[in-house]
């Protein structure tokens, strides 16, 4: 246990292999020259306090491991290598690796943020959490192997108040492919771009926040099982998603308003852009509002995907009659082969 009791400094210097608990209570380095850090126990890290590991650590989350960040707290590594293995972390950013490496080499349920200039290999398991962070001293770059895949959640956004730039660069132009249980979240907290270097395939949810334009520098492919959702929080503000080569629609297409906007009819966004689109989205129950009558119908061109706000219509005539009338329904604003159900109410 390091404490804070009346000031100095708390230093751990050397390796350790822990299989009890270490409590950082109080601000501790690990300053040693390329030390180790086998963790089959306990690591709870106090809030407002950070555990540094500082000098290119090996560092190893194990079997039986537990890395806990209460509120702020955080183990945070320099350089070095972080292996995630079946050990679990809890907090919201319990890890942070800065200019290392992170290997993947179990599918311990996890959070873990890379900044700087990093590497990442293995497999992106479900329950895992994969945040590419910049911060205010440096744009975070992360490079993954060039057949990367994910089940878990991949998160491009800002670790701290600076709008800086998260990329994640898949190696040779290669193909990030985000499977059915997998998430990947293109965040704007505080600004900055967004950058997938290479294709996507979507199997499961690509997720674009409000005033972000993800970019793709090469194709992005979504399944029929995929889901594509853009949040509108303003007009002028709603997620989209720019694509380098060649983009093709499938499967669900979700949107989502941020309170308190509400869209007008006749309004347009203008959400995927291509140098060439193939397909449409087959999904189109996340378009429709709370607003009776009132969706989002996407649009299609040769190069992108716009939706258009849209107030349906239906009107009967004549509205009430004796039994055996006949009644007209008319109607606008609707999508082909869209079904709409009738009912009459008999007057007591």
């Amino acid at each position: 246990t390091t404490e804070p009791a009346h000031g100095g400094l708390r230093t751990l210097q050397g390796s350790v292999t822990n299989t009890g608990t270490i409590a950082i209570n109080a601000n501790t380095t690990d300053n040693a020259a390329s030390p180790t850090l086998s963790n089959q126990g306990a690591l709870n890290v106090a809030t407002g306090v950070a555990f540094s590991v500082t000098s290119k650590p090996t560092i190893s989350n194990e079997t039986g491991g537990l890395i806990a960040g209460s509120g702020t707290g955080a183990l945070a590594q320099t350089e070095g290598t972080f292996n995630q293995g079946l050990g679990t972390t809890t907090g919201s950013v319990p890890v942070i690796v800065d200019r290392g490496a992170l290997h993947y080499t179990g599918a311990g349920a996890s959070t873990i943020a890379l900044r700087g200039v990093s590497t990442v290999s293995g497999t992106v398991s479900a329950g895992q959490t994969l945040s590419v962070q910049s911060s205010c001293s440096e744009h975070a770059t992360t490079t993954a192997a060039a057949s990367f895949a994910s089940s878990g959640t991949i998160v491009l956004t800002n670790g701290d108040t600076c709008p800086n730039n998260a990329t994640l660069n898949i190696t040779g132009e290669g193909t990030l492919t985000n499977k059915a249980t997998g998430t990947i979240n293109s965040e704007s907290p505080h600004g900055g771009t967004r950058t997938i270097g290479g294709s996507v395939k979507n199997e499961g949810t690509l997720s674009l926040s409000a005033g972000e334009t993800l970019k793709l520098t090469d194709d992005y492919t979504q399944t029929g099982a995929g889901t594509l959702k853009t949040t509108i929080a303003s007009a002028s503000s709603f997620g989209a998603l720019s694509v380098a080569g060649t983009a093709k629609a499938a499967g669900a297409l979700v949107v989502s308003e941020i309170e308190p906007f509400v869209g007008k009819a006749g309004e347009s966004f203008a959400i995927v852009s291509s140098a060439k689109l193939t397909g449409t989205f087959t999904d189109l129950d996340g378009v429709i509002t709370a607003t009776p009558g009132r969706y989002y119908r996407p649009t299609y061109s040769g190069t992108g995907v716009t939706l258009v706000d849209t107030q349906a219509t239906i009107t009967p005539s004549p509205t009430e009659g004796a039994a055996g009338s006949l009644v007209t329904v008319t109607g606008s604003g609707w999508l082909p082969k869209d079904k709409v159900k009738t009912t009459f109410t008999d007057v007591k």
